[in-house]
């Protein structure tokens, strides 16, 4: 089952219980709720809302640093899971009854290979 594992996820939506800093710690037990976006071997794009601790949570994003394969179940629970993009009466249905909400997009920024010498020698 590893070999077929689904290795490129990122996070799009997660929970309104997701907390930084210290509230983190002070809840680390607590589970949280996230939508993963990603490509099966294949390269088809899929989806699934995950519940997972914050625990899981910091082991799972270590996985996705170090470009590891693995199964969302591994770190949680798959609530739903799909090919595409979830649809938008699932998305309500999440939004519901896990308070998801949508976190900011990246900007993804392309840098120059070569710069320009700030000063002339």
């Amino acid at each position: 089952m590893r070999d077929t594992a689904l290795n490129e996820w990122n996070q799009k939506e997660i929970s309104q219980n997701a907390l930084v800093g210290d509230e983190e710690d002070l809840l680390s037990k607590e589970d949280i709720v996230m939508l993963m976006q990603g490509k099966n071997p294949y390269g088809e794009r899929i989806y699934c809302y995950l519940r997972l601790s914050i625990n899981n949570l910091r082991r799972m994003k270590e996985a996705i640093i170090n470009k590891e394969k693995f199964m969302p179940s591994d770190f949680g629970e798959v609530l739903a899971a799909g090919s595409g993009q979830p649809a938008p009466e699932l998305r309500a249905e999440m939004a519901v009854t896990y308070g998801m909400m949508q976190t900011p997009k990246l900007e993804q920024r392309s840098m120059p290979l070569m710069q320009k010498p700030l000063w002339d020698d």
